[in-house]
C-alpha cells in the first residue's frame, strides 16, 4: 500500500482548492458584486431550483458521513442503506409542512419566525443561541474528524488539513456569498460523485465484476434483511432508520439556517419546494452509491482475506474507506481525487454554516442594535462576522485535535439535541395558534437539557453496537488470527461511538465497563429516535407551560405564522373546498372578517376586504 501521496495526487488536490477559491472570486466580481445583504446572504432571491438543491444535499453530507456510512455498511450490513429513506422522508416532510408556512414570510433568519409567531426576542434568541452554538460547534468536528482518518492514511497532517479546510472555505464564502457557496458546493458535489464511481468501479473490478462483490458480501453476512423490530433500544431497524431519522432530518431541510436560507433564495413558492424535493432523488441516489462502496470495500478484503479492522492494519473504522483507497486506487493522481472528495463534503458543510452563522448573528443580534446601518456597510459587517466565525471554528477544531474524546462528545450530542428542540418549538408554532412565547422557550430547553442527557447516559454505559464478523486475515503477512476469533466469538470493541441522530463516528479505542444500573435501558435508547423524542418533549413541555402561564389569544396571532389544518390534512382537496372547511372548523360563519374569517367566505364580506384576505392567503380565484 502506498503510504504517501504522488505528486500527481498533490497536483489534483490543488487544482480542485484552486477552482473552488476562483469560483469565490468569480461571484465577488460579477453581479452586484455582493454589495447587500439581499445578494450576499440570499442572491436577490434569484437562485434556480436546481444548484440550490444539489447544494441543500451537500452541505448536510459531510466528510463524517462519508466516511461514517461507508465504515457501518463495512462492520453492520446493508441495512444501514434505509437511513437515506429517512432523510428522504424528512424532506418530504419539509416540503408539505414547513416551506409553505416559511417561504411567504420572506425570511433571512430562520428565526425570525418565532418572533412574528410568538411576538418575543427572547424566544427567537433562544432557539438562534442553540442553533448558533451547536454550528460552531459542528463546524470544528467537521474539520478534525476527517483530519485523523486523513492523516493515517494519507501521510497529510491533521493541522495541514484543518487550516486548509479553514482558509479555503473562510475565503471563497467572504468574498463570493452564498452564490459562491452554491456553485462551490455543486462543483464539489461533482467531484464527490467522480471519487465514489472510481472506488466503486476499481474495487468492483478488483474482486472479478460486481457480482463477485455481491456474492462475497452475501457470504460475510453483509446484504441483509429488513429489521421490523419495534423495541426502540435496538440499534438499527426499518422503523429507526426511516420514521427516527426522518424526524431528526426535519430539522435540516425543515427550519436549520441553511436549509431555510436555500429555499428562501429561490424565487417563488413552487421553487422552494421544487429545491427540496429534488433534494430526494439525489440522496437516494448519493446514499445508494455510497453503500454500494462501503460493500465493495468489504468484498475487497475478503477476497484478499485480509480484514483492515482485524489485522489492526487501521485503528478505527472511519479509515477503512482511505486505507482502502490507497491500497487499490494506487495509480499516481487517483488518491488526489478521492482527497478532493472528502474536502469537497467537508468544505461544503464549513462554507454553509459559515454563511449561516454570519447571516444570524447580524439579523437576530446586531441588526436591532445598529438600525441606522446601511446597506453597504451591513454586507462589510456581515463579511467580517463570516471571517470571525471561520476563526473560531479553527480554533473549536485545534481545541478538538488537543481533547478529542470530550469535545466530540459534547459536539455531536449537541448538535442532535439542538435539533429536537428547535423543531419543537417551530412546532408549537406552527401546529397551535394557543401556544405562547413562555411555553415555546421552556419546550425548547427542557427538550435540549432531556435529549443531552440521554446522551450523556448512553456515553456512560457499554455500547450495543452490533457488528458483523471481519473479513478473514488468512492472507495477512503476519500470519491467521481468524482461528482466535472463531474461538473466542465475541466482538472486540474497537472504538467508542459517539451518536447524534444526525450521525455517528468512531474517535479512539477505548476501554467500556458494562454497569447496568437503574436507567441502563433508558440510556440504550437507540440514538435514531433522539429527534423524535427532543420533538415530542419540547411540544407537550411548552404546552403545559402554556395551559399553566395563560393560553394566547387567537386574534393575536398573525394568521400567516400558522398552519391551518384542511392545507396540511386534505392537500389534495381543491383550495376553494379547503377554505370552506376551514371556515367551519373556526366557525367563522358567525365572525367578522377581521376576527375570525381568513378565508373571507362571509356572505355579508365587504368585496375589497374580501379580495384582500384571498389575495393574502393566495387563494385561486
Amino acid at each position: 500500500m502506498a503510504s504517501t501521496f504522488h505528486w500527481a495526487d498533490y497536483i489534483v488536490f490543488s487544482a480542485f482548492i484552486v477552482v473552488s477559491l476562483a469560483i469565490g472570486v468569480f461571484y465577488s466580481c460579477t453581479g452586484g458584486k455582493q454589495k447587500t445583504n439581499s445578494e450576499y446572504l440570499l442572491a436577490d432571491r434569484k437562485l434556480h431550483c436546481l444548484p440550490t438543491s444539489l447544494s441543500l444535499m451537500v452541505t448536510f453530507t459531510s466528510c463524517i458521513t462519508l466516511l461514517g456510512f461507508t465504515a457501518e455498511m463495512y462492520t453492520g450490513g446493508s441495512q444501514f442503506w434505509l437511513y437515506c429513506v429517512g432523510v428522504s422522508l424528512a424532506a418530504l416532510a419539509a416540503e408539505r409542512i414547513f416551506i409553505p408556512l416559511l417561504y411567504p414570510l420572506h425570511l433571512t433568519s430562520t428565526y425570525e419566525y418565532l418572533d412574528r409567531r410568538f411576538k418575543s426576542k427572547i424566544a427567537r434568541q433562544s432557539c438562534m443561541l442553540m442553533g448558533t452554538i451547536s454550528f460552531v460547534f459542528l463546524e470544528g468536528v467537521v474539520m478534525y474528524a476527517p483530519s485523523i482518518a486523513l492523516e493515517a492514511v494519507t501521510g497529510l497532517p491533521t493541522w495541514a488539513s484543518i487550516l486548509i479546510m479553514a482558509a479555503a472555505a473562510t475565503f471563497y464564502t467572504t468574498l463570493g456569498g452564498i452564490k459562491a457557496v452554491i456553485w462551490t458546493d455543486v462543483f464539489q458535489f461533482l467531484i464527490m460523485l467522480i471519487g465514489m464511481i472510481i472506488a466503486l468501479a476499481m474495487g468492483c473490478i478488483r474482486v472479478g465484476g460486481f457480482s463477485n462483490m455481491w456474492e462475497l458480501c452475501q457470504r460475510g453476512g453483509r446484504i441483509q434483511s429488513f429489521d421490523f423490530d419495534f423495541n426502540p433500544l435496538t440499534r438499527h431497524t426499518f422503523w429507526g432508520l426511516t420514521i427516527g431519522i426522518g424526524t431528526t432530518w426535519v430539522y435540516l431541510y425543515g427550519v436549520s439556517q441553511p436549509g431555510v436560507q436555500r429555499f428562501s433564495a429561490t424565487p417563488s413558492l413552487r421553487d422552494a419546494r421544487s429545491t427540496v424535493l429534488l433534494v430526494v432523488p439525489v440522496v437516494c441516489a448519493i446514499y445508494a452509491l455510497n453503500a454500494l462502496v462501503g460493500l465493495t470495500v468489504f468484498a475487497y478484503y475478503s477476497h484478499i482475506q485480509c480484514d483492515p479492522m482485524a489485522s489492526g492494519a487501521v485503528t478505527n473504522q472511519n479509515q477503512i474507506f482511505p486505507h482502502f483507497v490507497m491500497d487499490v486506487l494506487g495509480v499516481p493522481g487517483v488518491p488526489g481525487i478521492f482527497l478532493a472528495a472528502m474536502f469537497s463534503a467537508a468544505l461544503s458543510t464549513i462554507s454553509s454554516a459559515l454563511n449561516s452563522l454570519a447571516a444570524n448573528i447580524w439579523e437576530d443580534f446586531l441588526k436591532d442594535r445598529f438600525p441606522n446601518t446601511t446597506p453597504a456597510r451591513a454586507t462589510h459587517v456581515t463579511k467580517a462576522l463570516v471571517i470571525a466565525s471561520g476563526m473560531l471554528s479553527t480554533v473549536m477544531a485545534f481545541i478538538a485535535m488537543m481533547i478529542p474524546g470530550q469535545i466530540l462528545q459534547v459536539t455531536l450530542a449537541l448538535v442532535g439535541a439542538a435539533g429536537g428542540a428547535i423543531v419543537g418549538m417551530y412546532s408549537l408554532g406552527a401546529f397551535t395558534s394557543s401556544c405562547n412565547w413562555k411555553g415555546a422557550v421552556v419546550g425548547g430547553w427542557v427538550s435540549l437539557a432531556f435529549v443531552l442527557w440521554i446522551s450523556a447516559g448512553a456515553f456512560s454505559i457499554k455500547s450495543t453496537k452490533h457488528i458483523l464478523p471481519p473479513a478473514s486475515t488468512n492472507g495477512c503477512y503476519f500470519g491467521n488470527i481468524s482461528d482466535i476469533w472463531n474461538e473466542t466469538n465475541t466482538t472486540p470493541d474497537y472504538t467508542r461511538e459517539y451518536q447524534t441522530g444526525l450521525s455517528n463516528i468512531s474517535i479512539v479505542p477505548t476501554e467500556q465497563v458494562a454497569v447496568e444500573g437503574p436507567l441502563y435501558k433508558f440510556y440504550s435508547i437507540s440514538y435514531t429516535w433522539y429527534g423524535l423524542i427532543g420533538i415530542i418533549v419540547a411540544f407537550t413541555t411548552g404546552m403545559l407551560v402554556s395551559l399553566i402561564t395563560g393560553l394566547s389569544d387567537k386574534d393575536d396571532v398573525d394568521e400567516e405564522t400558522y398552519i391551518k389544518w384542511p392545507d396540511l390534512v386534505f392537500c389534495c382537496l381543491p383550495e376553494s373546498c379547503r377554505a370552506r372547511l376551514w371556515s367551519k372548523i373556526t366557525g367563522s360563519q358567525n365572525l367578522d372578517n377581521k376576527d375570525g374569517d381568513p378565508y373571507g367566505l362571509k356572505e355579508n364580506a365587504e368585496p375589497v376586504e374580501m379580495e384582500s384576505l384571498v389575495a393574502q392567503n393566495g387563494i385561486k380565484t
